[in-house]
């Protein structure tokens, strides 16, 4: 296994929306990942089809 940071290269307003997401903060969606509970939904509150997380993986409204 590598000492590689999995979060290398993401840039760093996608990070602060991402540790928003994992720190509860109100503005952050955060909606968990099905299957990857570590990295939520890191778009703001405002309504949007699909989630999207720090790397771009996208999954649809309501699905677990």
């Amino acid at each position: 296994m590598s000492g590689r940071d999995p979060l290398e290269g993401v840039p760093p307003e996608r990070l602060d929306w991402h540790q928003g997401a994992l720190d509860g903060d109100p503005a952050v969606c955060a909606a968990p990942q099905p299957g990857r509970p570590d990295f939520p939904c890191m778009w703001s509150k405002g309504y949007h089809e699909e989630h999207q997380d720090v790397f771009g993986r996208m999954w649809r409204r309501g699905v677990r």
